[in-house]
């Protein structure tokens, strides 16, 4: 496994023990232009007594996990230390367990956007009960620990597979 060190560039994962994938998607080119001025994202999975943790950071806002959104050459793992801190509370990240690069290409030129979603798993920092977990003022609107995904949820690349990692330990 990925240990949690400083990362800017997740293609140095590919060759590791990650689970690393790449696909492509032709759409119009009015797509590829707004996905080209998006930010890459990275996420945390937390999981506490078979259940994982989602957050709502509005109250319009989908579940989803934790998750930031990291510029060029930023690091993913300061980044989502210090956001997911602020927003959900304490979390430790463990490890790097999948990215996936999505590609957009152009149905009517040559351009492509690219975006890079990368997901650690993360745990509840020492002595922090699941059903305690706090809220920092001006953080999420709302915390909460699913067994299943809920069908309001937004699924980010990689999200599907922790729950079904989950219903395939019961």
């Amino acid at each position: 496994m990925f240990e949690v060190t400083p990362l800017t560039d997740p293609e140095t994962l590919a060759d590791r023990a990650v689970d690393f994938g790449r696909e492509t998607n032709d759409l119009p080119a009015e797509v590829v232009k707004r996905v080209a001025a998006l930010d890459d994202m990275a996420a945390v999975a937390v999981e506490s007594d078979g259940k994982l943790l989602l957050r709502r950071l509005t109250e319009t806002c989908s579940w989803k996990f934790p998750v930031v959104t990291v510029g060029d050459g930023e690091d993913y793992v300061a980044a989502l230390r210090e956001q997911v801190r602020a927003a959900v509370g304490p979390i430790e990240l463990e490890r790097v367990v999948t990215v996936r690069e999505i590609t957009v290409r152009s149905d009517e030129s040559d351009r492509t956007a690219s975006r890079t979603f990368v997901t650690f798993t993360g745990r509840l920092n020492a002595g922090t009960e699941p059903v305690e977990l706090p809220v920092p003022e001006d953080g999420a609107h709302e915390v909460g620990w699913f067994a299943e995904l809920p069908d309001e949820a937004d699924e980010l690349p990689g999200t599907a597979a922790f729950f079904d990692g989950l219903t395939g330990r019961r």
